[in-house]
């Protein structure tokens, strides 16, 4: 579902970083740490969606969405910070793949702590923030978004590092300097390397995968690959995706609905349940040991090794 809405304000809060905050349409609810996926309500952008994270409180009169600038990329983000107040955007309907599961460390590259604002805000106004700590790295002092505010929740449990000042980055010593407690909860949102590199070393330390809780800024879909094809077992259908063509394409193509939300392979909506074949997982929702299971596959993304994939839709 769309939902037309009007920019009342927009604000700078750090290099390159604004909050853009929207008339509120009437009966729009979510829950902290959910997105939505956006567009531009402009000729030629309107098929541009993109998904971003709620920063505001579901109580607010409005919605709000902190989103960092790309100016070299001369796409959304950069044509997003040209507009007004009184500019319209289209939203979608809600999806999240993060919550709160418990108290932990929030650890976050530049952008990567939109996902978190939201969160923290609400477990601050709840009283509830004890015991969690922010270790947020950027390049520079002036790329700190909400720094104040992150000061002012926090106190000394907001952490941060200037990987450009200070030479340093996220390892393996910064870590263990500042992670008391490995068997707490792991929220981590940033560039996919560096998620990598910190889960990697968080489970050497013994952090389980039910305690990693993964934002992530979007899978790199690639739906290239030789055709295949799906058998549609309720529907009683077969059909084939062709090189190029996701199964999510290539089923509404023939008729069959499936529910799906940021399309690039982060929220889960589009699991779907396998009953023979072998997926070629291209999510990014999915834990390694449930890519190995292949008993759901994500068909906004993935695709087939096999010549024929059984799925129960």
């Amino acid at each position: 579902m769309e939902y037309r809405t009007k920019i009342i304000e927009t604000k700078a809060v750090a290099s390159n970083v604004k909050y853009f905050r929207l008339e509120k349409p009437a009966g729009y609810s979510f829950i902290p740490g959910q997105a939505t996926d956006v567009c531009i309500n402009k000729e030629g952008w309107r098929e541009q969606l993109r998904p971003f994270t709620f920063t505001c409180l579901n109580e607010d009169p409005y919605l709000e969405f902190t989103i960092k600038r790309y100016p070299d990329h001369n796409g959304v983000t950069d044509e997003l910070h040209r507009l007004n107040p009184g500019d319209e955007l289209i939203l979608h309907d809600v999806w999240g793949a993060i919550a709160y599961k418990g108290p932990g460390y929030f650890i976050a590259g530049g952008a990567g702590v939109t996902p978190f604002i939201g969160i923290l805000r609400d477990l601050h106004r709840r009283s509830a923030i004890s015991g969690n700590t922010l270790i947020f790295s950027n390049k520079t002092f002036r790329d700190i978004i909400l720094k104040e505010e992150f000061e002012k929740m926090l106190g000394k449990n907001f952490i941060n590092l200037l990987t450009d000042e200070s030479g340093h980055r996220i390892d393996r010593k910064f870590l263990t300097q500042h992670i008391h407690n490995f068997l707490q909860h792991f929220y981590v949102c940033g560039p996919r390397p560096y998620m990598e590199r910190i889960q990697a070393i968080a489970r050497d330390s013994g952090v389980g995968d039910d305690h990693f809780h993964l934002e992530h800024f979007g899978a790199e879909i690639d739906p290239d690959g030789e055709p295949f094809t799906v058998v549609a077992e309720l529907s009683r259908r077969d059909i084939e995706v062709g090189r190029g063509e996701t199964i999510v394409a290539a089923l509404r193509r023939e008729g069959i609905y499936v529910e799906t939300a940021c399309q690039n392979g982060v929220c889960g909506t589009c699991l779907t349940e396998v009953t023979e074949g072998r997926p070629d997982h291209r999510d990014l929702i999915l834990t390694d040991a449930e890519k190995a299971a292949n008993q759901r596959i994500a068909v906004c993304c993935s695709r087939s090794k096999a010549k024929v994939l059984r799925l129960r839709i």
